[in-house]
């Protein structure tokens, strides 16, 4: 049997290090073997177990950045829950030591302006 090379799909993924994303070709050949040709510079051609540890690793990669990305909105949400407890404390706070205060009108007596009056009820 002649060699022969079926083209199953191109594709371009982001890359950090190439301005236009890295393309990637994948083929078959007769030969039952997978060729991964990563741009220009890398090919790796392996058979059909060495496809199902790529497609393995991939998977756990994928799942690694799951729980990765999880772990870290996480800790955005404790730390806002946090910020709005102390919040709600501060506010509570702020709010009794306004309570405890006299309000202008209550500072005002209207018996005391320096003489006796019988009906202040300190007098009593």
């Amino acid at each position: 049997m002649e060699y022969e090379k079926h083209h199953i799909m191109d594709i371009n993924i982001e890359d950090e290090t190439q301005r236009h994303g890295r393309d990637i070709s994948v083929f078959v050949d007769t030969h039952e073997m997978v060729n991964i040709e990563i741009g220009n510079t890398v090919t790796i051609r392996t058979d059909e177990a060495g496809v199902d540890d790529l497609r393995d690793a991939l998977h756990q990669a994928l799942t690694q950045i799951e729980e990765v990305r999880y772990n870290r909105m996480m800790e955005q949400h404790n730390q806002a829950e946090d910020e709005m407890v102390q919040a709600g404390i501060d506010a509570r706070e702020k709010k009794k030591v306004q309570a405890r205060e006299l309000s202008e009108q209550q500072r005002v007596d209207p018996f005391h302006n320096g003489e006796y009056h019988p009906n202040d009820p300190r007098n009593w």
